[in-house]
């Protein structure tokens, strides 16, 4: 038998439910907490991807202008693009997980090692 599941409107629903509570209750991304815990900056990120799926452009404008009004002091310009992409923490960063290996100086090609 064939699994007939939620209707896709209910599961969007769902997913921005959880993602608005979510929202309302993590930790900002500050110097004192780490990128790599969810964070409210991250849900608001991935709630705009999924509205980007929903096709509510409004709340996809809505939810990354959220971000970027919190996070719009650390985004990358001219002048420190490179640096940040070379640095162990990207400023722009709403969530990673962190990898260092002190013996292994591979720069940028650090993922093609593996």
């Amino acid at each position: 038998a064939e699994y007939m599941g939620a209707p896709l409107t209910e599961v969007y629903s769902f997913i921005i439910a959880d993602l608005n509570d979510a929202i309302t209750k993590l930790d900002v991304i500050s110097s004192t907490n780490t990128v790599s815990k969810a964070t409210k900056q991250g849900a608001q990120a991935l709630l705009s991807r999924v509205q980007v799926y929903n096709k509510n452009w409004a709340a996809v404008i809505s939810a990354s202008n959220d971000v970027i009004a919190s996070r719009g002091n650390t985004l990358s310009t001219a002048s420190n693009y490179f640096t940040n992409f070379t640095a162990a923490r990207n400023p722009e960063t709403l969530f990673e997980v962190t990898f260092f290996n002190a013996s292994e100086n591979l720069g940028v090609n650090a993922a093609l090692h593996h």
